[in-house]
C-alpha cells in the first residue's frame, strides 16, 4: 500500500512539475593567429561566444549599469589582453530596451607578448550572465587557454 501511494505521489509531482529544460551553456573558443611571435609583438586573438537560440548575453558596454556583460580578460600574469567588443542587437526584454548579444558574437583581442622568450600558455576569462527574454541565470565564467611561443631575438653580425 504504501509503495503504491509513493508511486502515485511522484507520478502526481511529475504531471504538475513543469517539465524544465536543462541550461545549455554558451560554447566560447580562443584562438591566436600568429601563435610564433617576436618579444613584446601584438597578437590578434578571437574569442568567439555561441549562445543557444533563446539565449543571449549582455552587450559590453551594457546598456543599463546593472546588467551584467560579457567580458573577456587576460588570466596570466605578465600578459595583456584588450577586447574590442563588437555593438549587439538591441531588444525589448522584460519591458525595457537592452543590447545584446545572440547567437555567435566573435570578440577581437589583442595580446601582447611576454618580452622573454620561450613558449607561455596564453589564458583568457570569459565570463557572461546568459539570459533569456524572462530570466537571467547566474553569471558564468569560463578560462581558456592557448600556447604562444616568444621567439628570441636574431642576434646582429658584427
Amino acid at each position: 500500500m504504501m509503495t503504491a501511494l509513493l508511486g502515485f505521489v511522484h507520478l502526481a509531482a511529475a504531471l504538475i512539475s513543469p517539465a524544465v529544460p536543462a541550461l545549455q551553456e554558451p560554447s566560447v573558443t580562443f584562438k591566436l593567429v600568429p601563435n610564433v611571435v617576436a618579444p613584446g609583438a601584438k597578437v590578434t586573438g578571437q574569442v568567439v561566444v555561441k549562445f543557444a537560440e533563446g539565449m543571449h548575453g549582455y552587450q559590453n558596454p551594457p546598456t543599463k549599469d546593472y546588467m551584467i556583460p560579457v567580458t573577456v580578460a587576460s588570466a596570466t600574469p605578465g600578459v595583456s589582453a584588450k577586447p574590442r567588443y563588437p555593438e549587439g542587437v538591441m531588444r525589448t526584454l522584460m519591458g525595457e530596451e537592452a543590447a545584446v548579444y545572440e547567437g555567435e558574437v566573435t570578440i577581437p583581442v589583442i595580446i601582447t607578448a611576454p618580452k622573454k622568450p620561450g613558449k607561455v600558455s596564453v589564458k583568457v576569462k570569459v565570463g557572461y550572465q546568459q539570459c533569456n527574454e524572462t530570466s537571467c541565470f547566474p553569471p558564468q565564467s569560463v578560462t581558456l587557454g592557448m600556447t604562444l611561443t616568444v621567439k628570441a631575438k636574431a642576434s646582429s653580425p658584427k
